[in-house]
């Protein structure tokens, strides 16, 4: 059974998770990716200072996951949740955000599959990407012992 938030192209191979990491703030990026490549090495890490470049980005690659700050100059994080989802459904949609409370209400954070609010341990987010990427369990065997006689 495939993982229902797996690329169906994955950008590298299969074992490769993949994570397109959206902020303004250029050492949270650093920080991240820094963060996530120790924990995981096999993963890539693509870092986006925007929405126009996370949208650049997402034109040529596919990836597991997004994970994305709200407000940043220009668009906001959730038009870009939006944007992946039209665009790329499978791709796990992430908020890490600073004024998640001042969007609660709003039903553009709905789009999320994961909200954070900052601050953040970058391994929170790794544990809980990793959680929702595992395919699921198989159901014990559902075949049938005969009655005894």
């Amino acid at each position: 059974m495939t993982c229902p938030h797996a690329p169906e192209v994955p950008p590298e191979s299969a074992s490769v998770v993949s994570v397109l990491f959206v902020d303004d703030e250029p050492l949270l990026g650093q920080t991240f990716t820094r963060a996530v490549t120790s924990e995981r090495p096999a993963w890539d890490v693509v870092t986006a200072m925007g929405v126009e470049e996370a949208r650049t980005v997402l034109r040529t690659r596919r990836f597991h996951a997004v994970v994305s700050d709200i407000t940043m100059p220009g668009a906001n994080g959730l038009s870009l949740l939006s944007y992946v989802r039209e665009r790329h459904p499978e791709t796990l949609r992430v908020v890490h955000s600073g004024v998640v409370l001042d969007y609660a209400e709003h039903e553009e954070l709905l789009l999320a599959d994961l909200v954070f609010a900052k601050p953040v341990m970058p391994s929170e987010i790794v544990r809980a990407i990793d959680l929702l990427l595992m395919p699921p369990e198989r159901p014990p065997s559902s075949r049938r012992i005969p009655p005894s006689r």
